[in-house]
C-alpha cells in the first residue's frame, strides 16, 4: 500500500505541484499583498479560504497530471520506457480512480469559495475546467492547433486563479475605500497579467524543447508535435522566437520596475537579468547546436530561468528588495 502510494506521489510531478504552490504565494504575498499594505488596507482573503484555494489548486492540478499520464502511458513506454509508472507500477484503473477522486475534491474545494463569495458563474465554470481538462488529454492534445492554445491557458490561468478570487474579495469588502480614496488596482492587476504571461510563455517554451528533445526516439504517437507538424529544425526557430519574446519582456518589465524604484531600484532589474535572462540567452545559444546532447541542456537551462521568474515576487516581497506598487 506505501509501496504504491509513492509510485502515485511521483506520478503527480511532486515538483510541478511546488511551482503551483509558490505561483499562488507569490500572487497573495509578492503582487496583492505589498499592494494592499502600501495603502494601509487589510488582506479581504481570509488566510483559511486561502488554503482553501490553494488545496483545490493543487487536487484539480494532480487530477489533470494523472489523465495526461493515464492517455500517454502508450507514448511514453516508447519515449521514456525507463520512467514508466502506469501499466507497470500502477494500474490503469488506479490512476484514473484516483483522477476522479483527486479532481472532484478539487471542484468542490472551489466551488465552495465561489459560493462563499457569490459568484455563482464560476459555479459552472470550475467543473467546466475539470471536463476541458480531460478532453484536452484524451483528444485536444493529439493535435497541435488544439493542444497550444490550450496548453498557454492552463499556465496563464495558474496565476489568474488566485488572482481571481484576491480581486472578488477586494471587490466585494473594499470597493469604498477604494472609490472614497481614489486608489487604483491597474498596478495590480498589470503585474498579475505580465507575472502569467511569463509563466505561460516558458511552459510553452519547455514543453517544445520536451518535444524536440524527444522526437528522435519517436515512431507513431498519439500526440501531434511541433517537430512532427514542421520539422526539427523550424521548431528550433519557433523555440528560439519564443525566448526572443521572452527577453524582450523580461527587458520591458525590468525597465518599467527600474523607472518606478529610486533608492534600490537595481537589484530587481539586476537578478531579471543574471538569474533569468542570462540562463535564457544560454538556453537560446545551446538549443540551436547540432549536438545531441543540445536539446538537453537548452531545456535545463530554460527550466532554471523559469524558476527564477516563478520565485520572484516571493523573493521581492520577502527581501523588500524594492517597495510595492502605489
Amino acid at each position: 500500500m506505501l509501496h504504491n502510494a509513492l509510485w502515485l506521489l511521483r506520478l503527480m510531478r511532486p515538483a510541478h505541484q511546488v511551482a503551483l504552490v509558490a505561483i499562488f504565494c507569490g500572487v497573495r504575498y509578492g503582487i496583492v499583498r505589498p499592494w494592499l499594505e502600501t495603502n494601509f488596507l487589510q488582506d479581504p482573503f481570509p488566510g483559511a479560504q486561502f488554503l482553501i484555494l490553494l488545496a483545490g489548486g493543487l487536487l484539480l492540478s494532480c487530477g489533470a497530471v494523472l489523465i495526461n499520464e493515464y492517455f500517454d502511458w502508450q507514448d511514453d513506454r516508447i519515449a521514456r520506457p525507463e520512467n514508466v509508472i502506469v501499466g507497470r507500477h500502477l494500474s490503469r484503473r488506479t490512476v484514473i480512480v484516483w483522477h476522479g477522486v483527486l479532481t472532484t475534491l478539487g471542484v468542490l474545494a472551489l466551488c465552495y469559495l465561489a459560493f462563499v463569495w457569490r459568484n455563482f458563474y464560476l459555479l459552472f465554470l470550475f467543473p467546466f475546467v475539470a471536463r476541458v481538462l480531460w478532453y484536452y488529454s484524451k483528444l485536444y492534445k493529439q493535435r497541435l492547433v488544439f493542444s497550444v492554445p490550450l496548453l498557454f491557458l492552463f499556465l496563464f490561468s495558474a496565476v489568474l486563479l488566485p488572482l481571481l478570487f484576491e480581486f472578488l474579495a477586494i471587490n466585494q469588502r473594499l470597493w469604498q475605500v477604494i472609490v472614497v480614496n481614489g486608489l487604483s488596482v491597474w498596478n495590480v492587476l498589470i503585474l498579475g497579467v505580465a507575472y502569467a504571461l511569463l509563466i505561460a510563455l516558458f511552459g510553452l517554451t519547455r514543453a517544445f524543447e520536451k518535444q524536440i528533445r524527444y522526437y528522435a526516439q519517436r515512431t507513431t504517437f498519439r500526440t501531434e508535435t511541433l517537430p512532427d507538424r514542421i520539422g526539427v529544425q523550424p521548431a528550433k526557430m519557433v523555440v528560439l522566437a519564443l525566448k526572443t519574446v521572452l527577453f524582450l519582456l523580461l527587458f520591458a518589465i525590468g525597465a518599467s520596475l527600474y523607472t518606478r524604484q529610486v533608492e534600490v531600484g537595481w537589484i530587481a532589474p539586476v537578478y531579471l537579468a543574471l538569474f533569468i535572462g542570462l540562463p535564457l540567452v544560454g538556453s537560446a545559444v545551446v538549443g540551436m547546436g547540432t549536438s545531441e546532447q543540445s536539446p538537453r541542456w537548452a531545456r535545463f537551462l530554460t527550466t532554471v530561468a523559469a524558476l527564477f521568474v516563478i520565485l520572484f515576487p516571493l523573493l521581492t516581497s520577502v527581501l523588500g528588495w524594492f517597495p510595492p506598487f502605489p
